[in-house]
């Protein structure tokens, strides 16, 4: 039998691959450019310039399909609103005014407990059965984002020093789990680019009283080549490029395949910080990542297992609705 040529296969095509390799640095960027804003930006400005830009970009891309699903797109329009304060408000808004106070690391490193986060969150709604390794891979994460959020206390023991940076992160990582469950709880008919935008569109215009009230406390963007280059990162690579990376991947190699990110997002996000902020790795934040990752690893054991990828995802049936996924910000 003659061997099936490498393109038949969605892990040796070259768009796939690079956006294996690109991917995490879409994810990781945001955090980098939270940190790089340093109040140039002021944080609930900058969540709605990433999300206005997002929609500005993909919605007119997918105004046919949206059109053709317009009653589908008012049924769900409760559903959207929900996700969109949960994954673009109150994830975005935490996001950025957390890195104010602490560093690109560790709000990549607390996020990246959310995966196992969206599981108890999944267990406490539903009361489906939770593993044995699943709880262990749970109280890991736990005690992974709880290093990182005290280390001050641990460093100096005579202090217990809780980094005000850390635990609104934390809130945010809380949102977008929130967010997460959600979105595979509501079936769709939209696709993930095109509920994506919607939801980006719906979350940048909820945020727009909060930008008004930053001006009104005399919190304005200070104009500038940093400001415009932040703004860039986050509506650019952080989302576009994400919503648009994320879909593809999903799509040529299916959510356990794409599960992958949850794995480098954390090590670009470490490496990026390093590089372009000047930012040290801890040993204990080397500590709480590696407990957070392997918890991760242990609480989504059941994801990775199950009959192997599709070259390509089956088809829906007309009664089917789709469900959309998404890994953190």
């Amino acid at each position: 039998m003659a061997e099936a040529p490498r393109d038949a296969d969605p892990v040796w095509s070259g768009g796939t691959l690079a956006l294996l390799v690109l991917a995490p640095a879409f994810f990781a960027s945001n955090n980098i450019a939270a940190r790089l804003a340093d109040g140039t930006v002021p944080p609930a400005t900058l969540a709605f310039f990433r999300w206005a830009v997002t929609a500005a970009i993909l919605v007119p891309l997918l105004a046919p399909g949206l059109w053709r699903k317009r009653r589908d797109l008012a049924a769900e329009a409760p559903h959207l609103a929900v996700l969109a304060f949960t994954g673009i408000v109150v994830a975005s808004v935490a996001t950025y005014a957390g890195a104010l106070w602490t560093t690109a690391i560790n709000i990549g490193l607390i996020y990246s407990a959310t995966p196992a986060l969206i599981l108890a969150l999944d267990w406490a709604s539903t009361g489906r059965p939770v593993s044995p390794g699943q709880v262990a891979g749970l109280a890991l994460c736990c005690l992974g984002v709880l290093l990182i959020v005290l280390r001050e206390g641990l460093i100096e023991l005579s202090t217990l020093a809780w980094s005000p940076g850390d635990l609104v992160g934390a809130a945010g990582a809380v949102g977008w789990a929130i967010y997460s469950v959600l979105l595979k709880r509501w079936p769709s008919r939209l696709d993930v680019p095109e509920r994506a935008s919607v939801t980006a569109a719906a979350g940048a215009l909820m945020l727009l009283p909060l930008v008004g009230l930053e001006a009104g406390l005399g919190h304005t963007v200070t104009l500038g080549a940093k400001a415009l280059l932040v703004v860039a990162t986050v509506g650019l690579l952080a989302g576009v490029g994400v919503v648009l990376a994320h879909a593809h991947l999903t799509a040529r190699l299916g959510p356990r395949g794409a599960g992958v990110l949850l794995y480098l997002i954390p090590l670009y996000n470490t490496a990026l910080a390093w590089v372009l902020l000047g930012e040290r790795v801890h040993a204990v934040q080397a500590i709480g990542g590696a407990l957070i990752l392997g918890g991760v690893f242990l609480a989504t054991a059941g994801l990775r297992r199950g009959a192997p990828l599709p070259a390509t995802p089956p088809s829906p049936r007309p009664a089917d609705a789709p469900r959309a996924r998404s890994p953190h910000p």
